[in-house]
């Protein structure tokens, strides 16, 4: 069998390994998969499992698979249909495992067409990086300012995907009012189970990357973090990047400091609204004022930032005798498109990345109280919710080029997306593209490859020129132009490995577009560049002529006319300017 059908003959073979791996010592792991049914409903009675029609009609329908299936006539979709429907008591994550297994005793040879099954939204590393999100605990904690909108709830998946470049979100509660040695401790011995597919626990996120490889009884006890970052930078398993969450009136330069010692290279702001009135019902405790401070402070210390918004909200409020009395609730879409075009197009709001959550009424929450008592009348309940999505298509429309759009509202299956997801580019034909725009006090340009339509990003990268110095806390970024994010797509390729296809991440993009960040700066009269790079890339920069400096952590270079006038060439065939 070669290549879809190989595919489909691996996942016999796999089911063949999962059920006798149930077995007593009676049953040979390794049987032959022409011989392996009636081993296998042996297997299945052994376990335990309730039900005779289940446990024979399981091993009926593997007997089938193995013995009586013409393999030659099963492509790509016809597996995938075949693992859907098959694994009725295994979970995926158990597959995965059985997958490992069988590559690393050397029983089958690895196979991305089938790993690529195996994978639970698989959408996670179509971005170039893995993203792992990982939870604070709740409780005394985790956030005392009781927005009105707010449960106490988290959930926890497992997700099946290749492991090199890993970007750790950090969620759960806001971050700043987790006491320090909480978030020493989370970040540096931080505990959890089975994430990235395994099956023992961490301690670290560093460390914890670091030790990927390692088996259990050789694991080494962990290291001070920052003992941790400097292996982490020449690991295998390297952490590229860390966000955290916390509210606009808690980045504050200590908070920053802080940020920048754990590795932070992204916050994510909760503003949620831009009208006052609207914060001050949901008992917010902080303004839109402070929200703008927040994102320039961390713009001008080079970090991305990704802000929250909520339509919907509560909205209207009424005096009634001397004493606040809510007599109708609910914000106008109105109100709520003001709000969206601030987010666009007011230079003090310009974020890279968005989250747009529609408000929705969760229990234990006082929105839900005012719901119940038909006090609260969300939009989104009228007219089967048609302002509220004319409203985020509205958004989607004008939302500028330089920006990304996280979630709106929550991840889309696979299945659910019409079109074609894996569309073929000719990486030979990209063209570099630049946009200049106000931002925050300074100016930024998002330079860019792109296909000649200008409808295929390929990569990026953000550049900022500081107007003043008044926000910036670290010294080695004065006088110093700023790259906030070097991003190149395509799905995650790791760098231990060679899959022997044309990719975007490795075709030089990255380098190309540093080095036209690099003459960009030049022109605009900066010596230094400074990137806020992730621990996991530092080796990256290093190559390009960048060294680490100062408290912040930032790789620096200091640049001459030789080194910027005879690098790539590159020049936009399309460039952009608002400022």
């Amino acid at each position: 069998m070669q290549g879809r059908e190989a595919t489909t003959g691996m996942l016999l073979l796999l089911f063949a390994t999962l059920f006798l791996s149930t077995c007593d010592g009676s049953c040979e792991r390794e049987a032959s998969p022409h011989t392996a049914a009636s081993v296998m409903e042996s297997a299945l009675l052994s376990t335990g499992l309730k039900g005779a029609h289940k446990i024979q009609s399981h091993a009926r329908f593997l007997h089938d698979l193995l013995i009586s299936t013409n393999w030659t006539g099963l492509d790509h979709k016809a597996g995938r249909s075949l693992l859907d429907t098959s694994r009725h008591q295994l979970s995926k994550n158990s597959l995965v495992k059985a997958y490992n297994d069988l590559v690393q005793r050397g029983v089958v040879e690895a196979d991305h067409s089938f790993s690529s099954l195996l994978i639970r939204k698989s959408c996670r590393s179509w971005s170039g990086v893995l993203v792992v999100t990982l939870f604070t605990a709740p409780g005394p904690f985790s956030c005392p300012m009781d927005c009105h909108y707010c449960p106490n709830e988290v959930d926890e998946n497992d997700i099946g995907h290749k492991v090199d470049k890993i970007e750790v979100l950090v969620l759960g509660g806001t971050w700043s009012f987790y006491p320090e040695d909480y978030q020493k401790n989370f970040i540096r011995v931080l505990e959890f189970c089975e994430s990235l597919v395994l099956d023992f626990q961490f301690k670290d996120i560093y460390y914890a990357a670091n030790t990927l490889d390692d088996p259990p009884q050789e694991r080494r006890l962990p290291l001070e973090i920052k003992e941790e970052q400097k292996i982490n930078e020449g690991a295998r398993y390297k952490v590229i990047g860390i966000t955290l969450e916390t509210r606009p009136d808690f980045i504050t330069r200590a908070e920053i400091r802080r940020f920048r010692s754990y590795g932070c290279t992204r916050v994510q702001v909760g503003l949620q609204h831009t009208n006052d009135t609207i914060l001050e019902i949901v008992n917010r405790k902080c303004t839109h004022a402070q929200g703008m401070k927040a994102i320039k402070l961390l713009k001008d210390n080079c970090f991305k930032v990704d802000i929250h918004l909520m339509p919907d909200l509560p909205g209207e409020i009424h005096l009634f005798d001397g004493t606040l009395f809510i007599s109708h609730l609910g914000a106008s879409p109105q109100i709520d498109r003001e709000m969206l075009e601030k987010a666009l197009f007011d230079p003090d709001m310009d974020a890279d990345y968005y989250k747009i959550y529609p408000t929705t009424v969760t229990p234990f929450t006082k929105i839900a109280q005012w719901y119940h008592e038909g006090l609260y009348k969300p939009y989104a309940d009228r007219n089967d919710g048609t302002e509220l999505v004319e409203l985020l298509i509205w958004f989607k429309q004008h939302i500028q080029e330089w920006k990304r759009i996280n979630r709106i509202p929550r991840d889309i299956p696979n299945q659910s997306i019409l079109g074609v997801l894996n569309k073929v580019v000719d990486l030979k034909e990209a063209v570099l593209v630049e946009r200049t725009h106000f931002s925050s006090g300074g100016l930024e340009t998002f330079i860019s490859f792109e296909t000649p339509n200008f409808e295929t990003l390929l990569g990026f990268v953000r550049l900022r020129i500081n107007g003043d110095s008044t926000s910036t806390i670290f010294p080695e970024l004065l006088d110093a132009a700023l790259i906030r994010e070097l991003h190149v797509y395509g799905v995650l390729v790791p760098t231990y490995e060679d899959d022997n296809l044309i990719r975007p991440q490795h075709v030089g993009f990255g380098r190309r577009l540093m080095a036209r960040a690099e003459r960009l700066a030049w022109k605009a009269g900066k010596r230094k560049v400074a990137v806020i790079s992730g621990v996991g890339v530092r080796q990256y920069y290093a190559s390009l002529g960048y060294h680490l400096e100062g408290e912040g952590e930032y790789m620096v270079k200091y640049l001459n006319e030789h080194s910027v006038l005879n690098g790539f060439d590159d020049e936009p065939a399309f460039s952009h300017s608002t400022a």
